[in-house]
């Protein structure tokens, strides 16, 4: 039997020492001191780069510390004078409180960035570690490896020119960064859509990186929180809106119609507030829509029970997707004879393009609100769609101002009966969506 195979520790540091490739390392074969040598020192920068045992992880390796001895070697690095601490802080931890005896094996590292990438490649052979935390070592690594690559061929570079001619300096050409990052993959069984995913969040993100690392977030969710950040900002930019403000384009449209509520079409006038037909609904709302959607926009439809079938009509005649129906709960609502109380208003959403919610999280499709007159739409709805998307909004036939919303429509308090862009009626469509 080999000592690696006695010892997942010698395993782990043959492991670093075959990866590191070019840096100073084999002195796995020299002697190990039996001593605990006071002078060992821990390298709060090293050890930062150790992503943290789970604490019933450092329990079972208490535990067993304490009943079988420290079986496996601390690593240190011998640079300057010192012993410092490469590998084993919680070995070490363990063994001093418990006053256990150790062992430790002196490794010959070239240089202090050569022992940061000999550390994370040795810590990327621990079983314990989830695959987001693989992913962001072998990120670090591959980012490690390019860096002393530079850095090396940097102080090898330069090609004599021949007699009579100066040394010129020449920069290495260096791979691909695609094929970088299908050798990493290959080398760390990682998929290369994880490591493109942890070079993101390790660019854009390090406090998201350092979650990530420690175990206390996946890679997954530290991803989708900087792909929200970047919709935000590409939605809500003074650019974006002031772009779409010229050009009457609207990334969220709130839809409140004034459904005909009688069957006596002369009786309509009785609201207080003009009503329309479906047919009128579907050509007027279906232009506006037209011409105000920006090409990836969020359109919520207000309906009752008995509108509700003529309601999915009209998306597909206005050409969106459905995608969900929300209910609004009340706390009373109009019974008919016979059948139970009516006391549930929808929502239906389609959507034109592939707009994306910002957030998703408390995001329901049945909210409880109570009623504050008719026709009034609760602010509970207006305050989720204020949280779970961004840009320009618009409420079509809303009953008072919301905050958020620019409005437009017959039942607004504003009363406009102009589009909601001056320069609609100068603008064609095709010219509002090119300057959107």
């Amino acid at each position: 039997m080999s000592r690696d195979d006695k010892c997942p520790c010698f395993a782990r540091y043959a492991f670093a020492a075959r990866q590191l490739g070019t840096a100073r390392l084999g002195l796995f074969d020299s002697a190990i001191l039996l001593a605990m040598p006071p002078e060992l020192t821990i390298d709060p920068e090293l050890r930062s780069l150790i992503p943290p045992l789970h604490p019933k992880e450092f329990e079972q390796l208490k535990e067993n510390i304490i009943r079988d001895g420290c079986r496996e070697p601390l690593s240190v690095w011998r640079t300057d004078g010192k012993l410092i601490l490469l590998d084993g802080h919680n070995r070490l931890r363990i063994c001093r409180e418990h006053n256990v005896k150790f062992q430790i094996v002196e490794t010959d590292i070239a240089s202090r960035e050569h022992a940061r990438l000999w550390l994370e490649i040795c810590q990327a052979g621990r079983r314990n570690l989830t695959s987001s935390q693989k992913a962001m070592l072998w990120q670090s690594i591959a980012e490690r490896r390019a860096a002393l690559s530079r850095s090396e061929r940097a102080r090898r570079g330069g090609l004599a020119g021949g007699r009579g001619r100066e040394k010129k300096t020449v920069l290495p050409t260096f791979l691909s960064k695609g094929r970088i990052r299908a050798a990493i993959a290959a080398e760390s069984g990682l998929s290369e859509r994880m490591l493109r995913a942890a070079r993101k969040v390790r660019l854009k993100a390090p406090d998201l990186a350092a979650r990530v690392r420690e175990g206390q977030m996946t890679l997954a969710v530290a991803y989708r929180e900087i792909r929200r950040a970047e919709h935000k900002q590409k939605l809500c930019s003074a650019a974006s809106l002031r772009s779409k403000r010229l050009a009457g384009l609207y990334d969220v449209i709130v839809v409140d119609p004034p459904w005909p509520m009688h069957h006596n079409i002369e009786e309509m006038t009785n609201f207080d507030y003009p009503t329309m037909t479906v047919a009128q609904i579907q050509s007027d709302v279906g232009t506006r829509i037209q011409r105000h959607a920006a090409r990836d926009c969020h359109v919520f439809v207000w309906t009752t029970e008995r509108f509700l079938p003529e309601t999915f009509g009209l998306l597909e005649a206005w050409k969106l997707e459905y995608t969900f129906t929300m209910v609004w709960v009340k706390d009373g609502g109009f019974q008919p004879r016979l059948y139970p109380q009516l006391n549930t208003e929808f929502i239906v959403y389609g959507r034109l393009g592939q707009p994306r919610f910002l957030t998703t999280k408390e995001f329901q499709t049945g909210f409880a609100a109570p009623r504050r007159g008719h026709s009034r739409k609760p602010e509970a709805f207006y305050e989720t769609l204020r949280r779970v998307t961004g840009g320009r909004r618009l409420d079509m036939f809303n009953r008072r101002p919301i905050a958020g919303f620019e409005e437009w429509g017959k039942g607004s308090s504003v009363l406009r009966a102009r589009p909601p862009s001056v320069l609609e009626s100068t603008l064609s469509y095709g010219q509002r969506r090119a300057r959107g």
